[in-house]
């Protein structure tokens, strides 16, 4: 009976242990996830953080060409005085990250917008007048067309 005990004790323990290694590892497993989340959470919040300044210095650039009236707006200028507020704001930034969070805050901003398209004005032709020693220009074009045609269809002369 006391090598059956025995023998029951050792398996006892050797099930705890398969258990606590498979609970340890499982525990394990899920710290490391909550961990990358964190992570993922951390990063989602700075990203954010950085997007709320982006907005922010956004409109205070159209502010600064709305209160200032000598200030030509371009996309230029624009660009420029939004990239100096953000570098001012948030030290370390990369040029390709202002780049991109100046292109989502002008995504969000200009969302529903329709596109600015500069049609080219209209010019009527017979608005135009023209000096009166133009008006035997068409013949004088006609005869320069023929001319270049024939030069065109006959054959080149070699000159020494």
């Amino acid at each position: 009976m006391n090598e059956i005990m025995g023998t029951i004790d050792s398996a006892a323990v050797a099930v705890l242990i398969a258990i606590i290694g498979y609970v340890g590892n499982k525990l394990v497993q899920f710290i490391g996830q909550k961990k990358s989340a964190l992570a993922s959470k951390m990063g989602v919040a700075e990203y954010n953080h950085k997007l709320s300044i982006a907005k922010q210095c956004w409109k205070a650039v159209d502010e600064i060409f709305r209160i200032t009236p000598e200030l030509t707006k371009t996309q230029a200028t624009a660009t420029a005085h939004f990239a100096a507020l953000m570098k001012e704001r948030i030290p370390g930034l990369t040029d390709d990250e202002i780049k991109q969070l100046q292109a989502v805050v002008a995504g969000e901003i200009n969302a529903g917008r329709t596109a600015v398209e500069a049609a080219a004005p209209e010019v009527s032709v017979s608005a135009v007048s023209l000096p009166a020693d133009t008006a035997d220009t068409d013949a004088k074009s006609i005869d320069i067309t023929a001319q270049a045609s024939q030069t065109a269809t006959a054959p080149a002369t070699k000159t020494a």
